[in-house]
């Protein structure tokens, strides 16, 4: 018996599977002597062996196949990986080969041709756009080049641009430079219009682009920047409902039709500055969560900027309006300046808030200027530090700041106003006994207490829109804002109304 014993000591010593069930065994043996007295024990115990080895070997083979299939999947993903990198690499290739075809087209003689060059390109920021095999970052850096491209050729000069006035024509005038060569206006007006199309289909293809699915809401190009700068659009100009993640730049810009910009967002820098338009500029129902330039510009038509929102400053300064100029129905979270402009019809600037300071010193109202209905929370100024070279001018009629017809009044934040206009060649701002234009009167503590609040809160929430990086923390913060603003002018039209008197 002992002999036996240490037969199956021995293989219980071989097999690590059984080893890990001897005290199993110790507690066997303690528990049925008799059966490990004779042979029986033997039987057995080499059959728990065999089946602990058996279950051993088992788990070996499938740690090994497990294991195998481990090395086939990192195989077959490096496989994967290799023919995406190499596929990525000819479709670069490829792309980069169609966007130099491309370019080269933009500067050939044949209109069609060139609208090839741009369809080309067009459909090349598309494809850096879905392309999944970089960051975000970086097919936004891809594309840029490409838009960069076409916002260059719409700045690049046209020669036929010079001759616009008499190419629009029907006919050669008798006095122009097309007089006595007919033959050569028609080619050159059938020149202009090609070119026209050309820029017409860079414009429109921006545009759709620049739409989301809702209204105020990104597009596809929205991410990209936009340098117009210096641009001479002989051609009618629609932007309406684009929404602008970064800055864009329009200044210097000549518009020899209607400019459309209404109903757009600008999350960056707008630049409007210095710009001539000879046809109606329409910039209303527009909202600016940046600085908003428009200064020393020349509107010779109707220039619309009512019923918008400017949650940062906004520069007007040095412009001329030859028709009507609508500025009312807007909001101004910083300060609004409008210095030394000129208004040679109408100005409205009618039912408004101005949170900052309004600067309106400098300037010449040569028909009505209606400020009714607004309410200025800080200081609103006609001239400046008593420099009568400052003093603003109303050489229609006297502005009006309170409304019979309507029973809508002004209301002033600040008691550090200056109303002095020259009296001598225009009408003077009629005052009351507290400083005020007629009818008019100071913001209570309430109203004060109000508009501190709700512009608190348009203010993180314009700092959440702005800084946070979660698309799904940004998809309700617009809706938000329009709420707010829609608050305060439901709140503006309640306090402004004059109680009627029998």
């Amino acid at each position: 018996m002992p002999e036996e014993r240490k037969t199956i000591e021995a293989r219980l010593s071989a097999s690590p599977e059984v080893y890990r069930h001897t005290k199993f065994m110790a507690r066997f043996e303690k528990a049925f002597p008799w059966l490990l007295a004779g042979g029986a024990a033997l039987v057995l115990l080499e059959t728990y062996r065999k089946n602990a080895n058996d279950r051993a070997k088992a788990n070996a083979d499938i740690k090994a196949a497990l294991k195998n299939q481990e090395h086939q999947a990192e195989v077959l993903k490096e496989q994967i990986r290799q023919f995406d990198e190499n596929t990525f690499k000819e479709r670069k290739a490829e792309r980069r080969e169609r966007y130099t075809k491309a370019v080269e087209q933009l500067g050939n003689a044949s209109a069609p041709v060139r609208l090839g060059g741009v369809y080309t390109l067009v459909s090349l920021v598309d494809e850096w756009l879905r392309e999944e095999n970089i960051e975000y970052n970086e097919r936004i850096a891809e594309g840029q080049v490409i838009i960069n491209i076409l916002c260059a050729y719409i700045r690049s000069p046209f020669a036929l641009v010079s001759r616009y006035d008499e190419l629009i024509q029907d006919a050669p005038t008798a006095e122009g430079l097309y007089k006595n060569r007919e033959q050569e206006f028609y080619i050159d007006k059938a020149g202009l219009e090609s070119e026209k199309k050309v820029r017409l289909s860079i414009i429109q293809e921006i545009r759709r682009r620049l739409q989301g699915s809702k209204e105020n809401t990104p597009g596809a190009w929205s991410d990209f920047e936009y340098d117009f700068s210096g641009s001479i659009f002989f051609y009618p100009v629609d932007f309406t409902h684009s929404y602008y993640a970064k800055p864009v730049n329009f200044n210097g810009s000549i518009y020899q039709g209607e400019a459309d910009f209404r109903s757009s967002t600008y999350r960056g820098s707008a630049g409007f500055a210095r710009s001539t338009y000879r046809g109606g500029a329409y910039f209303n129902g527009s909202t600016y969560l940046s600085e908003a330039v428009f200064r020393g510009s020349v509107y010779r038509c109707a220039a619309t900027f009512n019923d918008s929102v400017y949650h940062y400053w906004v520069d007007l300064r040095g412009s001329t309006y030859q028709g009507a100029a609508d500025f009312g129905g807007s909001i101004y979270r910083y300060w609004a300046d409008f210095r030394g402009s000129t208004y040679r019809r109408w100005a409205y600037l009618n039912d408004s808030i101005c949170r900052g300071w309004a600067g309106l010193s400098h300037s010449v109202y040569e028909g009505e200027a209606d400020f009714s209905g607004s309410i200025f929370c800080s200081d609103i100024y006609f001239g400046q530090d008593g420099d009568n070279s400052s003093f603003s001018r109303f050489t229609g009629c006297a502005p009006q700041f309170y409304d019979e017809t309507n029973h809508k009044n002004t209301l002033f934040g600040s008691h550090n106003n200056d109303f002095t206009v020259e009296n001598g060649r225009g009408y003077p701002v009629y005052r009351g006994l507290e400083g005020l234009p007629l009818g008019c009167c100071f913001l209570a503590k309430t109203q004060e207490e109000y508009l501190s609040g709700i512009f608190k809160e348009i203010e993180e929430t314009r700092e959440k829109l702005l800084t946070t990086e979660y698309f799904q923390e940004k998809i309700g913060l617009p809706g938000k804002l329009r709420a707010f603003n829609t608050a305060l002018h439901e709140w503006r039209e309640k306090v402004t109304t004059a109680q009627r008197t029998r």
